[in-house]
């Protein structure tokens, strides 16, 4: 238990700094056993895990994007969320797409693909990318796709090309009640269904957006629900 704790919400990067390193002690950890989760890979490439428990705005100059993936039965009607916001807690885009019948992990993956196509056609090339699916996030970083089916593999292949073409993505696994605009906008499009396509806040009905602008202002504020 103390070390899936860790996982979901610590940040460690390699070697270890003073902070950190204080941190690993206190809670007890021996060996460093979470090293594989949590190390730099590559020029691209690296995973951390979350410290708090809320919405943070990224850096000056990083575009941080939230997305999710919902199937209603998986294998069921399923669609995609996504949200990118900048660091005022701007929005710099937004998606909620139907995509038809199909697994929760396939829609996990579109929907990070998705995020990042959007940030690289705007000009970003630093991304943190948070994600509430830990197969996912897994997937991207150790790059072995042996296990999943051809389709999943070739989305996070796709998410992998892209990732190469900017100069720093950072993939971040997050509980889903972290996650919470992202969630919002999968399940929209999932349990509308066939048809259903916003790409920016225009297209968001105005019965939809207040409970919406209520979640975006928790996360600017830091009131989530961690």
């Amino acid at each position: 238990m103390v070390q899936e704790t860790v996982v979901a919400k610590c940040e460690l990067e390699f070697p270890l700094g003073k902070r950190d390193a204080e941190v690993v002690e206190r809670l007890g950890i021996q060996g460093l056993s979470l090293a594989s989760a949590c190390v730099k890979l590559g020029k691209h490439l690296r995973q951390r895990v979350q410290r708090s428990g809320f919405w943070q705005p990224p850096p000056i100059g990083v575009l941080k994007i939230n997305t999710d993936g919902s199937s209603r039965g998986n294998l069921g009607p399923a669609g995609i969320g996504g949200i990118g916001r900048d660091y005022l807690g701007s929005v710099v885009f937004l998606f909620s797409i139907y995509e038809g019948v199909h697994t929760i992990n396939l829609m996990e993956g579109l929907a990070i693909l998705c995020a990042l196509e959007k940030a690289y056609d705007l000009g970003w090339r630093r991304v943190v990318c948070e994600s509430d699916s830990q197969v996912l996030i897994n997937l991207l970083i150790k790059q072995k796709v042996e296990d999943v089916s051809w389709q999943l593999a070739g989305v996070v292949q796709q998410i992998l090309q892209v990732s190469s073409l900017m100069e720093l993505v950072t993939f971040i696994h997050i509980p889903r009640e972290w996650n919470r605009a992202a969630d919002c906008l999968a399940k929209w499009a999932s349990e509308y269904a066939e048809g259903w396509r916003i790409e920016e806040w225009e297209m968001v009905s105005p019965a939809l957006r207040p409970d919406f602008e209520r979640i975006l202002a928790e996360d600017r504020e830091g009131e989530g629900d961690g």
